[in-house]
């Protein structure tokens, strides 16, 4: 079923009950990309409905370094999971009821860890699982909405964050060897005895309970190894690193407010 089929599909639902959405479930074939409508909401006011896109290999277009080792797809897929979720919050809903042109993707905030919102393959194909709020106004559906939704939005979203256009210079290299160079380190510590590592450099402090973005660097003081701490591991892509070695053992982490206990716990 086609971009085109999709569009009229949506069209021809208008001013029908919601339950017609129903008929709109399974594979479509958008051009470049395939959006599955895996699950379909029972009204406007309930969780959006469910889908995934897949973009091929050659659409995506991702650079060859991104795809040498699974610790480098983890980290690129989660690089664009995370700019998927602030083009959804960006995303224009449209007119309707309740969920109603919503784009539900889930923020990894500073996570990086292997997930299911997106995934990257060893071939290159990438894909995507989020939510989308069909609309409606009341229990009607309001066709233009949902093709304009489904057939412009979700294209528009997902060129940005799931293909190398939406990524200039090296962005994607960098997530994936950052990845890498992360697992590498941790791989070290239980030979040295240690339990964690904190390089130096790294801002603990984050912008307040809510927001768990680092603290601007003109405010917040970096982390410095005394000596007595400090161990230096290897990693893959760049020099040795110095920093915090934590041993085995019980340890007591006392401080002030927006120290950046919490962070390192």
């Amino acid at each position: 079923m086609s971009r085109t089929g999709l569009g009229e599909a949506a069209m021809a639902l208008a001013r029908k009950s919601y339950g017609s959405y129903r008929s709109l479930g399974g594979a479509w074939d958008l051009g470049w990309l395939q959006l599955d409508l895996l699950r379909i909401q029972r009204d406007p006011f309930a969780p959006p409905s469910s889908c995934r896109v897949v973009v091929g290999a050659g659409e995506a277009a991702l650079p060859d370094r991104v795809l040498v080792s699974p610790e480098a797809r983890v980290g690129a897929a989660c690089l664009m999971a995370r700019r998927l979720a602030e083009g959804a919050q960006r995303t224009p809903r449209g007119k309707g009821s309740g969920n109603s042109g919503r784009l539900a993707v889930i923020d990894l905030e500073q996570l990086v860890l292997d997930q299911t919102a997106v995934q990257v393959s060893e071939d290159g194909t990438v894909q995507a699982r989020f939510g989308v709020g069909l609309p409606a106004q009341g229990r009607r559906i309001l066709g233009s909405e949902a093709r304009r939704l489904l057939t412009e939005s979700i294209p528009a979203l997902v060129d940005g964050a799931l293909t190398a256009r939406g990524f200039p210079g090296r962005e994607l290299e960098e997530a994936a060897e950052i990845n890498e160079d992360a697992t590498a380190l941790r791989g070290q510590l239980e030979a040295k005895g240690l339990v964690a590592f904190v390089a130096d450099g790294a801002l603990l402090p984050r912008r307040s309970g809510v927001d768990p973005h680092p603290m601007a660097a003109a405010t917040a003081v970096p982390c410095e190894a005394p000596d007595t701490l400090s161990v230096t591991l290897d990693r893959p892509n760049g020099p040795p690193l110095r920093g915090l070695g934590i041993p085995e053992g019980v340890t007591l982490i006392v401080g002030g407010g927006y120290h950046g206990k919490s962070t390192l716990l």
